[in-house]
């Protein structure tokens, strides 16, 4: 019996285990049996034999909706995908921009998220703010306010309840899936500085992931300093009605009118994006230019928009995902653990065919969407645990021989997973919308680096059975699930952390009982107890505390979490594997380094390795430390656009909640220290006068807590790269009430 983690036990209990099942075992039963089963009857019980193989000790972990879902009576209703984009131009929807055509994408939006689905799209076919509606002689109040919709919407669709009337059903889930969405606006629309600005406001659309869309022709007007138009189609031109779908592009290509509204400088817009971005992490940036220039459908497709975390760009679609766990591919050579890339490159051709299987077997939420599935049957492999790997080899992150070894994972990944499609289709047939000549002529094709032995066995076998195969996912539970592995392509956030996981509805239902006093968010109640109390964590206002020896916390878009302490898979095998000696000699030469001990250009490099070889998308956070030059910062975006990285993700550290946090107290006194020897130093240099704060400017941030124990974070900005002349002190506390005095450090700061 597969030994694992008491957390990775309550994961799969509370999300993948099906009614009667005991142990895992039972559970890669269930799924290769079902999923076997639209193979032919004489080939049924040797490929279901494959699939269990590749699911043991976690080789191979299907996406959560397949495991929650797949060959489990009574969830008929439920979808074995996680990641569905809606459209209207791609499935022949006329009028979107109409009150009956925004009803009817939300209704879509509901079904989508009812059956479990994560969602995105791209809000640009509706027309901006202010804009004037013929025919009822009134103005539309614009993209942010019809969002407001979906956000509800999501809220109420995937809240659950608290409440049990009616008894337990046998079929029943412990915890329902959360509501996930990505939010896109293209950077043309004539609203987009306020969607840039949207989630500067705390707790405005907290159902959203949002992003900005970078078109053609953006980043080279920031780069050269040029204009920019915000335009939007003549609404009454008399295509406007029958025509319009949110592409901008190919409404132009028809010769089609359009109005505009506003001219700014590029590098101004792009400035006011890194601004927000930089503050508060949002809105993300995805260059749909790259998106559609790397596209292997680009002959047939035109992307717009992705799922929730951005690592799924398609046209109106569906993609199942799943993941390689890379620690479970470890072979001993001279005594020292090394990668198995034969083991590897064997479990993909299995995973490629599971999940094409996925495709034939799941329900859709609706009809467009499995129009989309037949015709060009995509799937998502990618990996888990990287993190954790590198502890395992004894490989420091970023190094160049940890950059390296990812390249050949990634090079072997990729000409596996496509010689394994290619044969696929020979054996099943193509998906409908492959053209050989089209295909193997993209852009992507030509410039895909792999052998090109390989190149030229594919283009033999002439055919191709899924037009995309690639992708890296976050992994969150599924990493845990997986015995606690690092998620996707992560480095490890710490060898020992802490991670704050949503309480399912039965839990909260145990805890009420046991006598928790809570506010249940989902039904707007907001206020302190005698066992919750206001806080804050970043910059985001919770409830904190504690119940049986267990901490709690409560935030207004996940709701009641708690805290569980977690030992990476990587670093367990570690200690185990390596003597002591030599475990304290990787330590003292940092091999086991974690995200807070990498450069910013670690986490990129990475990045940059993975999406030459991925044919959609990387969702990967580059950790940004608080106090992280802002010009750098931008910098940082305009390099991952020139690298072709299609999307990026950041996160500046303190600037909002976070699901993992370091199991270490912060070193306060030492912050003080050199908070104190910063004053001293700097002497007369200190700006005191009034001044106007400039547009650029050097900071430092800082975390204390005064005598009363509450905690401050402070930001100083310099009016030098050398840090030596500070002009500007910004604080900002967990105290919840309207004014507060602390220390007299603090206070004559």
């Amino acid at each position: 019996m597969q030994i694992m983690h008491e957390f990775a036990r309550e994961i799969w209990r509370d999300n993948y285990k099906a009614p009667g099942e005991q142990t895992i075992e039972e559970t890669w039963k269930r799924l290769a049996t079902a999923c076997a089963s639209v193979e032919p009857q004489e080939a049924r019980a040797k490929v279901m034999q494959d699939f269990y193989n590749a699911l043991q000790d976690f080789k191979f972990v299907p996406g959560g909706r397949i495991m929650a879902n797949l060959g489990i009576d009574g969830r008929e209703a439920t979808t074995l995908f996680n990641c569905f984009v809606h459209m209207p131009g791609d499935m022949g929807m006329k009028d979107p921009d109409s009150l009956t055509g925004i009803f009817d994408l939300l209704a879509a939006q509901a079904q989508t998220l009812k059956s479990e689905g994560g969602y995105g799209t791209n809000f640009s076919y509706l027309r901006p703010a202010g804009a004037y509606v013929k025919g009822i002689a009134n103005r539309t109040p614009g993209v942010l306010k019809f969002m407001e919709l979906w956000d509800k919407s999501s809220e109420i669709i995937t809240s659950g309840s608290n409440k049990l009337l009616g008894g337990k059903r046998f079929e029943e889930k412990d915890k329902i899936r959360k509501g996930a969405q990505m939010a896109v606006l293209s950077v043309w629309h004539p609203e987009i500085r306020d969607f840039i600005k949207a989630k500067q406001t705390k707790n405005r659309f907290t159902k959203f992931n949002m992003s900005v869309g970078i078109v053609p022709g953006f980043m080279e007007a920031v780069l050269n300093n040029e204009t920019w138009d915000l335009v939007f189609p003549d609404t009454e031109f008399d295509k406007y009605k029958t025509e319009w779908d949110g592409n901008l592009g190919a409404w132009l290509d028809k010769g089609y009118p359009i109005i505009k509204y506003e001219t700014v400088m590029a590098a101004e817009l792009w400035d006011e994006l890194m601004y927000c971005t930089y503050t508060r992490n949002e809105p993300g940036v995805l260059f749909l230019d790259l998106f559609n220039k790397l596209n292997p459908l680009a002959y047939a497709e035109v992307i717009l928009a992705t799922n929730p975390c951005g690592e799924i760009g398609m046209a109106l679609g569906v993609c199942d995902l799943g993941s390689l766990n890379l620690t479970q591919f470890i072979k001993t050579e001279n005594g020292k653990p090394a990668f198995n890339f034969e083991e590897y490159a064997k479990i993909i051709t299995v995973s490629v065919r599971f999940l094409d299987n996925i495709n034939d077997i799941s329900r859709t939420p609706t009809p467009e969407y499995k129009e989309a599935i037949i015709n060009k049957r995509r799937i998502g492999l990618g990996n888990m645990g990287l993190g954790s790997l590198h502890l395992m080899l004894g490989i420091r992150f970023g190094s160049k021989e940890s950059l390296e070894l990812i390249q050949n994972i990634y090079r072997v990944k990729a000409e596996s997973e496509l010689l394994a499609s290619a044969e696929l289709g020979k054996e099943k047939g193509s998906f409908p919308l492959f053209d050989s000549e089209k295909y193997f002529n993209t852009y992507w094709w030509n410039t895909l680096p792999i052998n090109e032995e390989v190149k030229s066995r594919i283009k033999q076998l002439g055919t191709m059975r899924n037009s995309h195969r690639s992708m890296n996912a976050p992994t969150g539970n599924t990493g845990i699930y997986a015995n606690l592995v690092s998620g996707g392509i992560e480095p490890v956030f710490a060898l020992e952390y802490d991670r704050w996981a949503i309480v399912n509805e039965k839990e909260q239902i145990k805890l009420k009982e046991d006598g928790l006093h809570f506010p249940v968010v989902s039904t707007g109640e907001w206020f302190d107890t005698e066992h919750f109390k206001f806080d804050t964590r970043g910059d985001e206002i919770i409830l904190k505390g504690s119940f049986n020896g267990i901490d709690y916390e409560i935030d207004k878009n996940r709701g009641l979490v708690k805290r569980t302490r977690i030992e990476d898979y990587g670093w367990k095998f570690a200690k185990d594997f390596y003597s002591k000696e030599e475990l304290e000699r990787l330590t003292n030469e940092g091999v086991f380094a974690t995200t807070h001990d990498l450069s910013v250009m670690d986490h990129v490099n990475t990045l940059s390795i993975a999406a030459k070889f991925t044919d959609m998308n990387n969702s990967k956070t580059t950790n940004v430390p608080a106090d992280y030059p802002y010009e750098d910062f931008k910098k940082l975006y305009i390099e991952a656009w020139k690298s072709g990285i299609k999307g990026i993700t950041t996160y500046r550290e303190g600037t909002m909640t976070a699901v993992l946090e370091k199991a270490t107290e912060e070193k306060t006194s030492e912050n003080r220290s050199e908070l104190e020897r910063q004053f001293k130093e700097a002497g007369n240099s200190i700006i005191s006068n009034i001044l106007k704060l400039p547009d650029e400017y050097y900071s430092k941030g800082f975390i204390l807590r005064d005598s009363k124990k509450k905690k401050w974070y402070l930001n100083i900005a310099f009016a030098d790269k050398e840090y030596k002349r500070p002009f500007a002190l910004f604080v900002h506390t967990n105290n919840h009430e309207g004014n507060e005095v602390t220390d007299d450090f603090i206070a004559k700061m």
